[in-house]
């Protein structure tokens, strides 16, 4: 499967799931190293690097990540919808949210 379509599935799954989600779209303008996929709800982001199986991360990607990290986003390696599952769910139980 190619990283376009596991970005297209990824960002659907999040949008049905109630997150504003958006295909980062890289150009001469934009900074490099920006993650795939931002996905916001509740006030928190969720940065994306979408790979496919034998992808690997530049450097510049990874230390973006890091600081996206440094400063309170949630910044992920991905390979499929089921790896954003396992994303959200962790955070989940890491932050219980109290009703």
């Amino acid at each position: 499967m190619k990283e376009a379509d596991i970005v297209r599935k990824i960002t659907q799954w999040l949008k049905n799931n109630e997150f504003w989600a958006v295909k980062m779209h890289g150009g001469p303008f934009m900074m490099m190293g920006i993650p795939d996929v931002l996905a916001i709800k509740d006030g928190k982001a969720y940065w994306f690097e979408v790979k496919t199986p034998r992808g690997v991360p530049s450097k510049v990607q990874l230390y973006v990540m890091q600081q996206l990290r440094k400063h309170g986003c949630v910044a992920e390696v991905v390979r499929s919808v089921s790896d954003v599952v396992k994303v959200m769910e962790q955070r989940l139980d890491k932050h219980p949210t109290s009703d």
